[in-house]
């Protein structure tokens, strides 16, 4: 099988990938997020084998879900020195096969990929964009499920070969100039069909996205917006360098907030216990803004942010409970507060007031 193996210590991924080839398996790998999408599109793995947390601005479930839009039938190993409950949560709702606690026996990677090669057609994840990779001739060489139904919204669907033919000429150059800009376009249709169509260069190759215009707000999911990442900037963008902590025990609180979050660009990290919180702070100097619950289980309000003081002094902390009532947030020392749910316009607000 074809394995691509990610983790930002190069010692670790070199060790990996000598095992996963002594099983007979064809390997690549990458440093980071980055780097592993862009040879996952070139590559197109079966197997990813993914540190949850790696470098620069795309976290382990980011590389699965933008790689798993490619081929829905890619089968992901995720592994994490930041294991917990919320964690393979999330993991499940993304289709990961299997989450591996480090440090991990090497028979239990051997084992999670027998298990991917054997469950590879029966995990097939449902993507709601097109993706269509075209060489410098126009002709498809790869398109996945959700553009291919796309396609067939054309007249000339079952017999199409190249890409641009399903469009009208003035589209064509559109198409082809791969600016990374939106362009609604309207194919060759017996009855109307609007789809909004993104394209860019990849190397000698063209990779383009594919949104119905009923369903725009598609551009800026998080996958798309990696897919394209290269191609431009998008106007709703996450304001600040920092990546952030969120800190919270309600799942469906937590998973809320950083979609918001992510949807603007940001890498949000969630954790549900102060101890992995704390690894996280000491682990990754990129985190800036820890967003905590003052209503965790067993925990005091002032120890919990006391340990976060003490981790990374110069940290910016937004305190967050069902109530926002500020001279609660005042008495522990707190300038940054919200009530949950928020929401991540209000919460721009209140890190941009000084």
């Amino acid at each position: 099988m074809r394995v691509l193996v990610v983790d930002d210590e190069p010692k670790y991924c070199e060790y990996l990938m000598h095992a996963i080839r002594r099983w007979g398996h064809e390997v690549r790998t990458a440093g980071d997020g980055a780097t592993a999408i862009e040879s996952g599109l070139q590559f197109r793995p079966e197997v990813l084998v993914t540190d949850w947390m790696l470098s620069h601005q795309i976290h382990g479930l980011h590389l699965s879900g933008v790689l798993m839009s490619i081929d829905p039938r890619l089968q992901t190993i995720l592994i994490t020195g930041f294991d917990s409950s919320e964690l393979r949560r999330d993991a499940e709702s993304g289709s990961v096969l299997r989450v591996l606690g480090k440090p991990f026996e090497l028979s239990e990677m051997q084992a999670a990929i027998n298990s991917a090669e054997q469950t590879a057609e029966s995990r097939v994840a449902s993507v709601p964009f097109g993706v269509v990779r075209f060489d410098h001739g126009g002709e498809i060489v790869h398109i996945n499920d959700k553009a291919w139904s796309m396609f067939g919204e054309t007249v000339s669907w079952r017999t199409v070969q190249v890409f641009v033919d399903l469009f009208h000429s003035i589209d064509k150059d559109r198409i082809l100039a791969a600016d990374g800009r939106w362009h609604a376009l309207n194919p060759i249709a017996s009855e109307p069909v609007n789809w909004w169509v993104n394209c860019r260069r990849l190397g000698d190759e063209y990779l383009c996205i594919l949104v119905p215009d009923s369903e725009a707000i598609l551009k800026h999911d998080t996958r798309v917006r990696l897919l394209i990442a290269d191609a431009g900037p998008d106007p709703h963008e996450w304001p600040f360098e920092d990546q952030v902590l969120i800190l919270e025990s309600d799942f469906a609180v937590a998973r809320l907030h950083a979609a918001q979050l992510e949807s603007l660009g940001c890498t949000a990290y969630r954790v549900d216990r102060l101890d992995l919180a704390i690894r996280l702070l000491e682990s990754n100097p990129k985190i800036g803004i820890a967003i905590v619950d003052l209503e965790l289980p067993g925990e005091d309000s002032p120890t919990v942010l006391d340990r976060f003081r003490q981790a990374r002094p110069e940290l910016r902390i937004v305190g967050n409970d069902t109530c926002g009532d500020p001279a609660t947030f005042r008495k522990l020392g707190l300038v940054r507060f919200l009530a949950k749910p928020w929401r991540v316009t209000v919460l721009i607000r209140v890190l941009e007031t000084p």
